[in-house]
């Protein structure tokens, strides 16, 4: 949060995960007790602030629901995406390819952390049906070892030689396996925005995802959406559709890229500022 002239306060708001999820309002599991003083804390301190910047409407609309905000006094903007997000050239893309996914013929991507709302066992459970039309696809998960969970769903499926763990990557790194992979899927139960998938878009690659919390809202129609993160099936089949074609690949691909242009910094920056303008009465 920032403290402006005139001792008014502006806070910016990712999601309110952490509220929602005390009050039961989400299907995951509730906070740890000993964080439940400082998320009471944070909502209380939210409630005071004069102004707030939400970075999606979806969470706009939850700090009205569920923290009693007026509406009047938030404005909805997205952080801007970095300028090294962008497609590789093709020698890029063949060198990214040899480094991280070896010989694979077909590379499916998730990022993200093992949280219990990015759904990774969704990501395990979806690619066993890719894996029965497209034998040759590979699995890569970055940012990480896989959990017991995870690992245990490998086991079951048969997946040993065709799912990879790979550990978390500097923010230089990721636009290397974006772009090198054919297809990014990101299943997740929540998000207050949802940033790979976005990222994924810039770097020239084709997106299956969820509409969980605001991430509908953030890709728009650049992305083959599904609405159950649970119902991998589904989930499966769309990342199948993506490697199967190289028609629906590209339009997902030109999709995409022409979406992230509302995301570029020359568009957010200046509204941003007009923000702090009127805050300070300029």
């Amino acid at each position: 949060s920032d403290l402006l002239a005139g001792g008014r306060r502006l806070a910016t708001v990712h999601d309110l995960f952490a509220c929602l999820s005390l009050s039961g309002k989400i299907a995951l599991p509730r906070p740890p007790r000993y964080r439940e003083p400082l998320i009471r804390e944070s909502i209380f301190q939210l409630k005071r602030m004069h102004h707030l910047l939400c970075d999606s409407k979806y969470t706009a609309d939850c700090a009205v629901r569920e923290l009693e905000f007026p509406a009047s006094r938030i404005t909805v903007l997205p952080i801007h995406l970095r300028a090294l997000f962008r497609p590789p050239t093709p020698v890029e893309r063949r060198a990214a390819r040899a480094k991280w996914f070896s010989d694979a013929e077909h590379v499916v991507l998730h990022v993200g952390k093992p949280s219990s709302y990015k759904n990774r066992p969704g990501v395990i459970k979806s690619f066993r049906t890719v894996k029965s039309r497209i034998p040759s696809a590979r699995l890569f998960l970055v940012h990480g070892p896989g959990t017991p969970e995870e690992l245990a769903l490998v086991r079951e499926f048969g997946l040993d030689d065709s799912i990879n763990f790979l550990p978390p990557l500097k923010t230089t790194e990721l636009p290397q396996v974006y772009g090198a992979a054919d297809v990014f899927v990101f299943p997740s139960v929540f998000e207050g925005f949802g940033w790979p998938p976005i990222e994924a878009m810039a770097c020239g690659c084709p997106v299956v995802c969820t509409r969980g919390g605001a991430l509908g809202e953030v890709v728009g129609d650049a992305a083959r959406t599904v609405d159950d993160p649970f119902d991998s099936k589904t989930i499966g089949e769309a990342v199948v559709e993506v490697l199967a074609s190289h028609e629906v690949a590209r339009q997902l691909r030109e999709q995409g890229l022409r979406r992230v242009e509302i995301y570029r910094p020359e568009r957010i920056l200046p509204q941003m500022a007009d923000v702090y303008r009127m805050l300070l009465g300029n």
